[in-house]
């Protein structure tokens, strides 16, 4: 975190990616955990919605999106497998 010595805090992705984390795992509105931490919910709006596009964060809800052309594959009878990043793995038979 750098102050730029006009007052404004300049703060990395990671250091950001740490906060919105902290949001995350809080349970706390957006307005509610900005009053808390003393930060802009401007701010904390635009890196949330940046790191769900790019990162997977812990306890935050990543939609599945399918395209329109393999919905119809994606729905034959089969297996899914989903592996999750901690080395557990949830399988369906269709």
């Amino acid at each position: 975190m750098r102050d730029e010595g006009s007052g404004r805090v300049r703060r990395t992705r990671g250091e950001w990616r740490e906060i919105v984390e902290r949001f995350v795992e809080s349970g706390l509105s957006q307005a509610a955990f900005c009053r808390r931490e003393g930060l802009a919910k401007g701010n904390l709006s635009h890196w949330t919605r940046q790191l769900l596009k790019t990162d997977a964060l812990p306890g935050a809800f990543v939609e599945l999106a399918m395209q329109p052309g393999n919905v119809e594959e994606a729905l034959r009878p089969g297996e899914v497998e989903l592996a999750m990043p901690v080395g557990v793995r949830l399988r369906w038979r269709l």
